[in-house]
């Protein structure tokens, strides 16, 4: 079953790196910036792949990895999980941060890829519009398992 953590602070972001990766993970992160936690994911993981679309911060991502045999840096968008396939067919951990203040669908329909996809033990996904939506959450219907999603 995958367990989702849902956070707007950076530092508790990459706490979770540094508490939920276990040793031999293969982890995604999407929105992977300076590098800054995938040094923290690579600690543990066997395997991270660091996607990042912006060409600044893709140069610095690679320049922080470069000494990491287990990080692959990918400049390119996180939905292309073909991607990720051609590398690996499982993933354990998927972290989210496309911009902690961006609009919730993004973050959405990227959990929503890796989780029909993958099924990973943990997902992290740093949202502030998230956040607010699930503080004021009431109730939810119970939907049943997760073979439809």
């Amino acid at each position: 079953m995958t367990r989702t953590y849902l956070v707007f602070d950076v530092g508790r972001y990459r706490r979770l790196a540094e508490e939920v990766v276990r040793d031999g993970d293969v982890v995604v992160e999407v929105g992977a910036a300076a590098g800054d936690t995938t040094v923290r994911l690579a600690e543990r993981a066997e395997l991270v792949l660091a996607f990042e679309k912006s060409e600044e911060m893709y140069r610095r991502l690679v320049d922080r990895v470069s000494s990491l045999d287990n990080v692959v840096p990918l400049h390119e968008d996180g939905f292309r999980l073909g991607e990720v396939l051609r590398r690996t067919d499982r993933v354990d951990a998927v972290f989210i941060d496309v911009g902690g203040g961006a609009q919730p669908r993004l973050a959405l329909a990227l959990w929503e890829a890796y989780y029909v996809r993958f099924r990973p033990r943990v997902m992290v996904v740093r949202n502030r519009r998230l956040c607010r939506l699930v503080r004021t959450v009431e109730e939810v219907e119970d939907v049943g398992g997760d073979e439809e999603v």
